[in-house]
């Protein structure tokens, strides 16, 4: 009875291994595809934060043949925001010499006047241009419009530390406050 006893703890031994070994594959397939899926979810996140269209600055800086643009002397004052936030910056945005310069950025971030282009439509300018700190890795791409006496646009910020970037995205809209002509708006 004893040897029967035995055979009978033994196979319910072999059992209960079989068993454990069957929970340690479905947890190791469980760990496998969950890893797979975070992969899979970083490697889009990736690409979707790299897809957002940036302009092409070296082709439009070939398309520009002088130290001058269309947008030459104009002087837009106005205000700028966090995207999604209200326009509570104020600044003012000036055209010279093939150059554009904030002078919020200029001011609290030394940001230098750099060379913007322009696209003609029939109704509005459009502009782009990127400006790069002087003082750190941070540079701001931006787009925008002039339609009559107005301005608007969106203008990315971006910083580069060695432990991770920083980019916020801002709009800002503006109206006509010089130019070259003598017109002044109040």
């Amino acid at each position: 009875m004893e040897f029967g006893g035995n055979v009978h703890w033994r196979s319910l031994e072999l059992k209960r291994l079989r068993d454990e070994q069957v929970e340690m594959k479905d947890r190791f397939f469980t760990i496998l595809l969950a890893t797979g899926l975070t992969v899979g979810l970083i490697i889009t996140w990736i690409f979707a934060l790299n897809s957002n269209p940036k302009p092409d600055f070296e082709a439009l800086h070939a398309a520009q043949t002088n130290g001058s643009g269309i947008l030459d002397g104009m002087i837009f004052t106005g205000k700028a925001g966090i995207i999604g936030r209200p326009l509570d910056i104020s600044d003012t945005w000036s055209f010279d010499k093939g150059t554009f310069v904030s002078t919020e950025c200029e001011t609290q971030c030394n940001y230098p006047r750099a060379p913007y282009y322009v696209r003609e439509n029939s109704d509005a300018v459009d502009f782009v241009g990127e400006t790069h700190c002087l003082d750190k890795d941070a540079k701001i791409s931006w787009r925008g419009s002039v339609e009559g006496d107005k301005i608007k646009g969106t203008f990315t910020w971006n910083v580069k530390r060695w432990y991770w970037t920083i980019e916020k995205n801002f709009w800002f809209e503006g109206q006509l406050t010089a130019s070259s002509d003598g017109l002044v708006n109040n």
